[in-house]
């Protein structure tokens, strides 16, 4: 049986039983209402078997599909997951979607008949992460990083920047357009980062050497979990090393916060050095966190004619599939 739930508590609480990411939270979801899409939390339950995730109705080529980020997500094992996983799809195609675009923890977790039709495709959000252990002391997480990041995290306190954690958006949108800039990819809308930033979820940090912003980043707890969500720098400052303060700020906040981990939220995968994080992955090895990698994101086509049209279109146009 599939139902729609709208109640942020009961929401929230399901997912604490699969250890969901925030990209599938209540608060994750109304920041993507607010951006103008579509969205609808469901939970299919058939005996033990249940399944949850958000569903992100979108459109491409004058058509619809829907997104399930990190999804879906399984609570309980029992034989009538089959059914669940049924029950979801075909309420995925009688809303009039061309596909199912989703992000499995492992390609075992869906059966046979989704196995056999779903097509590895470009990842949305990152396939692979590093996550801090916060349950260890400040000394223990602080020794456990590379030397060079250590060092250059007591160059950035050596030189007197002043911390401060304030929501202040346009100095983050200024820093953005700056890190974009000068590493060469595209932003997203102005609108979807300010949505996001003024979210009670987010935190903000901004590094400032005398009265100049020189880094800034937001973050998200969710889960006993706190997520690097942005991050932008003026690079006319990096000799302050700056965004390595901010790192380390994050951390302690989270560690004092009562989190138990730490998520760098995206890496390049370790077979894949030419991935588009493969440059951030550099920097964000020097925490020396777990690395954690899921299959990807996988595409079910739901009408094979209309799949076909929008696989071509995004090919002819340099995008990838």
């Amino acid at each position: 049986m599939l139902r729609v739930i709208e109640d942020k508590i009961e929401w929230d609480n399901k997912l604490t039983q699969c250890d969901a990411s925030f990209l599938q939270s209540f608060e994750w979801g109304e920041v993507l209402r607010l951006s103008g899409q579509k969205i609808e939390r469901v939970l299919i339950e058939n005996g033990v078997a249940k399944l949850m995730g958000m569903l992100v109705y979108k459109k491409t080529i004058g058509r619809r599909y829907v997104f399930m980020p990190y999804g879906p997500l399984v609570i309980g094992e029992g034989s009538d997951s089959e059914k669940s996983w049924q029950e979801l799809v075909e309420h995925v195609r009688k809303s009039g979607n061309i596909f199912f675009k989703f992000e499995l923890e492992k390609v075992g977790s869906c059966p046979q008949f989704v196995q056999t039709k779903i097509k590895l495709v470009k990842d949305v959000n990152p396939m692979a992460t590093m996550i801090l252990d916060l349950e260890k002391t400040e000394e223990e997480i602080l020794a456990s990083f590379h030397q060079k990041t250590r060092y250059n995290i007591n160059l950035a306190i050596r030189k007197n920047l002043r911390v401060a954690w304030e929501k202040n958006f346009s100095v983050f949108w200024d820093l953005m357009k700056k890190t974009g800039a000068r590493d060469q990819f595209a932003l997203h809308p102005e609108k979807n980062y300010q949505t996001a930033i003024e979210s009670l979820a987010v935190s903000q940090v901004i590094i400032y050497s005398d009265d100049v912003p020189v880094a800034t980043a937001c973050f998200w707890i969710f889960n006993n979990t706190c997520y690097y969500l942005y991050g932008a720098s003026d690079h006319e400052y990096r000799q302050l090393m700056a965004p390595y303060l901010v790192q380390w700020e994050a951390i302690k906040t989270a560690k004092a916060k009562g989190c138990k981990y730490y998520d760098l939220f995206g890496i390049a995968p370790a077979d894949n050095p030419n991935h588009r994080y493969a440059g951030v992955t550099r920097f964000k090895s020097g925490f020396n966190g777990k690395i954690i990698e899921t299959p990807g994101t996988f595409d079910l086509p739901l009408n094979n004619f209309w799949y076909f049209v929008y696989v071509w279109s995004r090919r002819l146009r340099g995008l990838g599939v």
